[in-house]
C-alpha cells in the first residue's frame, strides 16, 4: 500500500492553530507588560525609539495586542520580525519564553522559584520586599510570621480552601434570568447526619457560608497555637 503524503496546505493549517495560540499569548503578555509599566502605546513607541533605537509605531503595537479572532488586524502580528520581538522582551527586562507565553514568570530566576513553590512574579516580589525590609518595618516581619504559620498549617485544616471559596464564589456565571445574582447548587447535611441534599444559593449566600467556616478555622488554629502544638 502506498502511503499518501500530507499536503503542504494541511501541515500549514495544523501549525497555524498552534501559531495563533502563541500569538495570542504574546499579545496578552505585551499588553500586561505595557500596562504594568503604565505606558500608552504612544509612549512605548517613543521609548523604544529612544532607548533601543528601534522604530515601532503605536499602531503596530496596538496590532500586536489584538487577540480577537474576528478583528481585521488579527493576523498581522504574525509578520513581526524576531528583532522586534527581542527588543520588546529586552525593553521590559523579561525572558523571551515569558514574552511568548511559554513561562509563567518574567525571568529564569523567578521561573525556578515558581517551579519549586508555585508562587507567581508579584507574590515573589512582595515576599522579597518583606524579607529585605523587615528590620526597618517591623510590621513586615509580623506579616511574614503569619504567612509562615498559615503555610505550615494549611494541610491541617481547610482554611485556604474556604478562603478561596469565600473570595471567588461571587465570580460565577450569572443566571440567565436574573443577572444580579449567581446561583449554584450547594450541598448540605442535616444536623443528625442522616439526610443529605442540596440547595440553590446565590453567590453572596455562598460567601457568607464560607466566611463562617473561616472563622471556625481561625478559632481552631488559634487554639493549636495557644497549646503550642504547632511550629512557627
Amino acid at each position: 500500500m502506498i502511503k499518501k503524503k500530507k499536503t503542504k496546505k494541511a501541515k500549514e493549517t495544523k501549525y497555524s492553530d498552534k501559531l495563533f495560540n502563541e500569538k495570542d499569548l504574546f499579545g496578552k503578555r505585551l499588553k500586561k507588560c505595557r500596562e504594568e509599566n503604565k505606558l500608552s502605546h504612544e509612549k512605548l513607541s517613543k521609548f523604544l525609539d529612544e532607548q533601543k533605537n528601534i522604530y515601532l509605531s503605536d499602531k503596530s503595537l496596538k496590532t500586536y495586542e489584538v487577540t480577537e479572532k474576528h478583528h481585521e488586524d488579527y493576523e498581522k502580528a504574525l509578520g513581526m520580525s524576531f528583532y522586534r520581538f527581542l527588543s520588546l522582551a529586552d525593553f521590559f527586562n523579561v525572558s523571551l519564553d515569558y514574552m511568548a507565553g511559554r513561562e509563567q514568570c518574567k525571568t529564569p530566576e523567578k521561573q525556578e522559584v515558581f517551579k519549586l513553590t508555585g508562587l507567581y512574579d508579584k507574590t515573589q516580589d512582595i515576599l522579597k520586599n518583606a524579607v529585605e525590609n523587615k528590620e526597618k518595618l517591623p510590621e513586615l516581619a509580623v506579616k511574614l510570621h503569619v504567612i509562615n504559620y498559615l503555610i505550615q498549617n494549611m494541610n491541617n485544616n481547610d482554611f485556604l480552601l474556604n478562603m478561596h471559596k469565600f473570595l471567588f464564589a461571587e465570580y460565577g456565571i450569572p443566571d440567565e434570568n436574573n443577572k444580579g445574582y449567581v446561583f449554584k447548587a450547594f450541598p448540605y447535611v442535616y444536623s443528625d447526619g442522616n439526610y443529605k441534599g442540596q440547595s440553590l444559593l446565590n453567590a453572596d449566600e455562598i460567601s457568607d457560608i464560607f466566611y463562617s467556616k473561616l472563622q471556625q478555622d481561625i478559632a481552631i488554629m488559634k487554639e493549636k497555637f495557644s497549646n503550642n502544638s504547632v511550629v512557627v
